[in-house]
């Protein structure tokens, strides 16, 4: 029997008999590492959704809460770290009238935002091995050196009177402008990651 008349004749059987087996063989081996990459995929997108909760969220939360309580506390003024000392706020808020309440807690206000400060810089800290852009950990780490720096200065400088010189009034580093921005921007792409967005 020549090969090209066995191919008429059982060829068909044959190939039938093949693609039965690749699929019993092969399409078991194909759904388990389907199934593998779907929970792979579905742990990461966990840890992504636990990084929004459990970090980024919080954190936006947190400055929100302090630039808005900055905000109220010096009105007028420019900045709580800029150019003002103990004593400098404690003339201003003492020339407050009596109904604005600032006269009265302006101090344990400062010491909340000290913190809340403090909480940030622990929720930045837990998290920051996990997968965050180069930019949004570049502005923690500013963040951190900001919050630090002014609560150092402020309860080193409870006694000193200001300078007169306006270039020496900088004692610590302003909240970076661009860390709310980049907070954002950050949320949104680890809300995409985790298939939120």
């Amino acid at each position: 029997m020549n090969f090209t008349k066995f191919l008429e004749q059982w060829g068909t059987l044959l190939i039938s008999i093949l693609t039965l087996l690749v699929a019993i063989m092969g399409g078991g081996w194909l759904k388990d590492w389907l199934s593998l990459k779907r929970e792979r995929n579905a742990r990461e997108r966990e840890r992504e959704r636990e990084l929004l909760e459990n970090f980024l969220r919080p954190m936006q939360g947190r400055l929100n809460q302090t630039l808005d309580l900055s905000r109220q506390l010096v009105g007028k003024l420019r900045d709580l770290e800029y150019s003002h000392t103990p004593g400098d706020l404690e003339e201003h808020f003492a020339s407050l009238p009596d109904s604005d309440i600032r006269k009265h807690t302006w101090r344990e206000t400062i010491g909340r935002l000290h913190e809340q400060n403090r909480a940030s810089i622990e929720l930045i800290d837990r998290f920051y091995g996990r997968k965050l852009s180069e930019a949004f950990r570049k502005i923690c780490d500013k963040f951190k050196l900001h919050a630090v720096q002014w609560e150092d200065v402020w309860n080193a400088m409870q006694d000193v009177k200001s300078p007169t010189d306006p270039k020496e009034r900088r004692y610590a580093k302003p909240v970076p402008g661009e860390l709310a921005e980049l907070l954002k921007a950050e949320i949104a792409e680890v809300e995409r990651r985790a298939g939120n967005g």
